[in-house]
């Protein structure tokens, strides 16, 4: 009986010993930082946000550049009157396109009061955008200026008159230009001066 008493005392012992030493080893993890709750998920680091980058600014497309300055109705037969009426127009036209005034005030008529000056060249087709009261009331940008299904009618010598459509890049002008003759279209006079023609209505 007595041998029975110390062998449930031992066993007693034994397990208390086993108890305390559990206790101690979960007390020393306990103050792990990396210890989770039983059962919890790993706890993972919060993924990087991703920064936004910011769209560069689309620029704006520039038109294309006009086919041609200037488009005959029908092709003048070369070195005739409206061929070299058809020139002079051109001329005029590249010389806005390409901001060149002085070679705008060589198309002028020598007869001409007073040629335009640079500075109101500048005014007209740069700032106005070919607006100006009085002759012009088609808008365009000096870069986009075209003409087109030009014509030419030989008036009373020494004059001439060319009929055509006024054109920004692609898109048809509205109003008066010169003379209204209809939506769009304009007209300018010319005049022969010692065999050479000239344009003879303003800005000239």
């Amino acid at each position: 009986m007595q041998a029975h008493q110390l062998s449930s005392l031992r066993r007693v012992m034994v397990l208390m010993a086993v108890a305390t030493f559990a206790v101690i080893a979960m007390a020393a993890c306990g103050g792990d930082d990396n210890d989770t709750p039983a059962g919890a998920p790993p706890t993972q680091a919060p993924a990087p946000t991703a920064t936004a980058t910011p769209a560069e600014p689309t620029a704006t497309p520039m038109p294309e550049p006009p086919a041609a300055p200037m488009t005959p109705a029908t092709v003048p037969e070369p070195g005739s009157d409206e061929a070299q009426i058809m020139a002079v127009l051109e001329k005029q036209v590249i010389a806005v396109n390409t901001a060149d005034y002085v070679a705008f005030q060589e198309t002028c008529t020598p007869s001409a009061k007073k040629l335009p000056t640079i500075a109101q060249l500048k005014h007209i087709y740069e700032e106005n955008e070919g607006m100006t009261t009085g002759y012009s009331l088609i808008r365009f940008s000096p870069q986009g200026y075209n003409v087109r299904n030009v014509e030419v009618k030989l008036l009373r010598a020494p004059f001439a008159q060319a009929t055509f459509y006024v054109y920004d890049y692609e898109r048809l002008g509205g109003g008066d230009a010169f003379q209204t003759v209809g939506e769009g279209t304009a007209t300018q006079t010319y005049e022969k001066v010692d065999g050479q023609w000239y344009s003879e209505v303003a800005p000239c």
